[in-house]
């Protein structure tokens, strides 16, 4: 995530230098974030923030990076990605126009933004949990009928480490309180074969299903995650579709979809 929250993007543009979109509750962007990661973050510098947001005029965004780096001053010393992607969204509702932002999101049939001024930048960057840290990546998020689907891969060498990550992801707070966080894993041993495990997270056989897929593909030393956080309408059979869909596609995005193997 990135201490930062998980559905939060992060794209490396160059050195030190990472483009961060901050999502609303629903998973529309309000705002994109460059940050520079200066020699001595966090330890003895702190990030360099500059934002971009179209419903944003001039002087409420000077205002809010005024805040925002008053905010910053208590985080000295810290890994505080997350805590910036927070701030932001904690205080959404007195910076940005929030029913414009997301007057979009309640789509009635599967859609995700191809406008390239709306469409989410792919989510990188650091959970930190337990003294260990883990370099997440989100996908794009998915919305039927109101439901929306969200994918989040790591790559993980060690089986033992898979519940340390997923206690990493879910400091987010808005992962960690979505309906379902179906999860599965698929990571190869040293002695041949793999462990693999799956997770429903109250989702009717959808861990199971999600693990099939890794299968299918042949992933490798990888955890996926999909929330979904419920709109309020039954998908049936659907729901199974849109979270291979989003899995699928953070799987493809990061090589990890491998081609059949073919007979000779």
């Amino acid at each position: 995530m990135l201490a930062f929250d998980a559905e939060a993007s992060c794209v490396p543009r160059m050195r030190g230098l990472l483009q961060v979109q901050v999502p609303d509750d629903v998973g529309r962007q309000l705002c994109l974030l460059e940050v520079r990661l200066p020699d001595g973050y966090p330890t003895t510098a702190q990030p360099q923030v500059e934002l971009h947001a179209r419903k944003l005029d001039a002087e409420r965004k000077e205002r809010l990076l005024s805040s925002l780096h008053d905010a910053m001053d208590g985080w000295k010393g810290e890994t505080c990605l997350f805590q910036i992607v927070e701030w932001i969204r904690e205080c959404k509702d007195e910076w940005f126009d929030v029913d414009d932002v997301t007057a979009s999101s309640h789509a009635t049939e599967p859609s995700v933004s191809t406008d390239q001024a709306d469409a989410l930048v792919e989510t990188r960057g650091t959970c930190a949990a337990e003294n260990a840290s883990y370099l997440w990546h989100t996908g794009e998020p998915l919305t039927d009928r109101r439901s929306t689907f969200q994918a989040h891969l790591v790559e993980l060498t060690d089986p033992d480490r898979v519940s340390s990550a997923l206690d990493a992801l879910c400091t987010d707070r808005k992962i960690r309180v979505a309906t379902h966080n179906i999860f599965a894993y698929r990571i190869a041993l040293s002695t041949g074969g793999y462990a693999s495990d799956s997770d429903d997270d109250g989702e009717a056989a959808a861990g199971g299903r999600l693990l099939h897929l890794l299968q299918l593909v042949d992933a490798r030393d990888v955890l996926v995650v999909v929330s979904r956080w419920y709109g309020g309408t039954p998908l049936g059979p659907d729901r199974f579709k849109r979270i291979s869909q989003v899995a699928r596609d953070v799987l493809d995005r990061h090589g990890h979809v491998r081609p059949p193997t073919r007979r000779p």
